[in-house]
């Protein structure tokens, strides 16, 4: 049984399409739109409103960080630190249905309408982390709809 259900209202007047908890339970974003939005959950408030110039189609929380990438009809990936961009992935061509951290949060997995996973590694320079495309897997007749990490981050599934 939940202990209480909440309405938090404040998404620019645009559809949610997605939600994600924090991996400390401290935070939700919600993102749909060209928007997502991290709210403080205790206070029911908006600590941070990110954007995108294409619909936002997936965002997700590091697993092991505070940083939260985001996924858009463009193809684009960014990563963001508080309300800072902080890293900007280039690779798909079209619009990104899924993207996953690996559990140690080295790894973004990608899957798009241009029929490819992306393998994306982390990269540190100079204290700022940043994503370089390790690995494609195509071959897939249709967009990539889902991917997902096993247990370990030696095991990835694409589903299209």
């Amino acid at each position: 049984m939940f202990p209480s259900l909440d309405v938090l209202d404040g998404m620019y007047n645009e559809p949610i399409t997605g939600v994600a908890f924090s991996p400390d339970n401290i935070f939700l974003l919600t993102y749909g739109g060209y928007h997502a939005q991290i709210w403080r959950i205790n206070t029911k408030s908006v600590m941070t409103t990110i954007s995108h110039e294409k619909g936002i189609t997936v965002a997700k929380f590091n697993p092991q960080s505070s940083s939260v990438a985001t996924a858009a009809a463009d193809g684009s990936i960014k990563i963001w630190q508080d309300e800072r961009e902080v890293a900007n992935m280039v690779g798909h061509t079209k619009k990104i249905h899924a993207l996953e951290f690996s559990p140690d949060g080295a790894l973004i997995f990608t899957g798009s309408d241009d029929k490819l996973g992306m393998l994306w590694g982390a990269t540190a320079v100079e204290g700022t982390c940043n994503y370089r495309l390790e690995h494609s897997v195509a071959g897939h007749s249709k967009g990539v709809r889902s991917v997902a990490f096993g247990g370990a981050r030696e095991e990835a599934a694409v589903q299209s």
